[in-house]
């Protein structure tokens, strides 16, 4: 079974403060908010709860720091996943880049089962997502595409993938990845 956890920083996230600000100056003035989630992904035993697996890794240190993090889990893929929480007044588009070779699953799954004793539990994926809030009336599937272009998404390193927004469930890909 999958289980899927988004981190996200409660203070003030400079990074997608200045990635805004950058993308703004670039071109893309439509573009006024930009969030930004860490995601992980899960393969946990059949025979565990889905809840307790997902308290536990939000109880580690290692994933979450209550001090400065808020975290929400699900079961399943990413896909599976509600969008994350958007103020209202702004349409929305999704941006999940994954970095090709990415060494930081098999290090997170070292560190769970040594160090932590998570057992029958392994790491399977680690992704940014991106939430780009634009002004209404704009069109938010080509400024995702143009911020993933100008900013959000490395082509040399990454993989960027336009997600559908809404109040259901992400549902997958609108279209192939980025760039």
């Amino acid at each position: 079974m999958l289980i899927g956890l988004a981190v996200r920083l409660i203070i003030p996230d400079t990074t997608a403060v200045s990635a805004r600000r950058a993308l703004q100056r670039a071109g893309l003035p439509e573009l006024q908010d930009l969030r930004r989630e860490v995601c992980w992904t899960f393969e946990v035993a059949d025979d565990r709860a889905p809840q307790d697996v997902a308290e536990r890794l939000m109880a580690t240190d290692v994933l979450v720091n209550y001090n400065k993090h808020r975290a929400r889990w699900w079961v399943g893929a990413l896909d599976a996943a509600a969008p994350p929480e958007q103020p209202p007044g702004l349409q929305w588009g999704l941006l999940l880049v994954e970095d090709r070779d990415d060494p930081a699953p098999p290090q997170m799954q070292r560190v769970l089962t040594t160090r932590l004793g998570f057992t029958g539990l392994r790491v399977l994926r680690r992704a940014t997502l991106w939430s780009i809030g634009v002004s209404v009336g704009a069109p938010p599937g080509q400024v995702t595409e143009r911020a993933a272009r100008l900013l959000l998404v490395n082509p040399h390193g990454q993989i960027g993938d336009a997600l559908l927004a809404g109040p259901a469930p992400l549902g997958g890909s609108v279209r192939p990845a980025v760039p």
